[in-house]
């Protein structure tokens, strides 16, 4: 074999970004629900709840904390999302290798790196170049599991590079 293609998953990356808009409008409408019960609490005992206001604004707080995060979660999915303008993720031969729109000759790879998911984000590889090029692709929707990518890497370049998996959990 003298190449191989790691591809994304068509519709992983469109499952996410539903799930982050699902969990957005779940997490918002259970502090709403939470403030609901409170206004309900207060109509029916106005004199007995004198804390109501605090009740209040600890739903309020948790609808502008929840939407934050639920905001951010999904700013990082459609981030992902533009980074893959096309099929193929990584593409490896005996001569170098791809990321996204990088080509680096092996001689020339600085450093191949993992880095973990975070708020919402897949999994990253990036690729440096020794001339300062940088480039990272979601790594963690495509077909491929980082150990069989470093391995792949290792198996190409003739135990020239590896995957760096030092940042992700172990």
């Amino acid at each position: 074999m003298d190449e191989v293609g790691f591809y994304y998953e068509e519709g992983r990356a469109a499952a996410q970004m539903r799930a982050e808009q699902l969990n957005l409008v779940i997490r918002l409408g259970y502090a709403i629900l939470i403030a609901a019960l409170g206004f309900v609490a207060w109509a029916i005992f106005p004199n007995g709840l004198d804390y109501a206001i605090w009740f209040w604004i600890g739903a309020g707080v948790s609808v502008l904390l929840y939407g934050g995060m639920g905001l951010i979660r999904i700013s990082n999915v459609r981030k992902d999302i533009s980074r893959q303008t096309r099929p193929l993720a990584v593409g490896l031969n005996r001569v170098g290798l791809k990321v996204g729109e990088l080509w680096c000759d092996w001689v020339d790879v600085a450093r191949i790196s993992m880095r973990p998911a975070t708020a919402g984000s897949a999994l990253r590889l990036e690729l440096r170049g020794q001339d300062g090029r940088t480039c990272w692709v979601p790594i963690g929707y495509a077909d491929v599991t980082p150990a069989s990518l470093d391995q792949s890497v290792k198996a190409y370049s003739a135990e020239l590079c590896g995957v760096d998996l030092s940042r992700l959990d172990v």
